[in-house]
């Protein structure tokens, strides 16, 4: 498994997303990412071949890149994810048993909390689920 790393997270706290791009996409646009110093990379499951591209990552940019796994709906795909090096989870479900797995494997865990469209927003401007 490829350790997250909380320094590179510190250097630029922001998670680049790709979300749908094929293989050599991601490759180059991660190329380009990474040049100006940013750290974090986030391949969603609905990019083809999404396993394979973060295991091509991981190869690459170990130790330039947190690479993480996007829209984990299950254990089984938190398991893959992991396998093929990714350091960090996001998943817009709390599922506990991806939460126990990814506690057990020290995997970081991030919860998507802002779907717009679970919220309504009230004249106060408070969030309300």
């Amino acid at each position: 498994m490829n350790q997250f790393s909380e320094k590179l997270f510190s250097k630029t706290p922001i998670v680049g997303i790709l979300r749908g791009y094929d293989k050599e996409t991601v490759l180059s646009i991660s190329r380009v990412f990474v040049n100006p110093g940013f750290t974090n990379l986030e391949v969603t499951k609905n990019s083809p071949n999404d396993y394979g591209i973060i295991e091509e990552l991981v190869a690459e940019f170990e130790g330039k890149l947190n690479i993480g796994c996007g829209t984990i709906l299950s254990i089984k795909d938190a398991r893959k994810a992991i396998k093929v090096g990714a350091s960090f989870i996001v998943t817009p479900i709390v599922e506990k048993k991806v939460i126990k797995y990814c506690v057990k494997k020290i995997c970081l865990f991030f919860q998507e909390l802002f779907h717009l469209q679970k919220f309504i927003m009230h004249g106060n401007g408070e969030l309300k689920w």
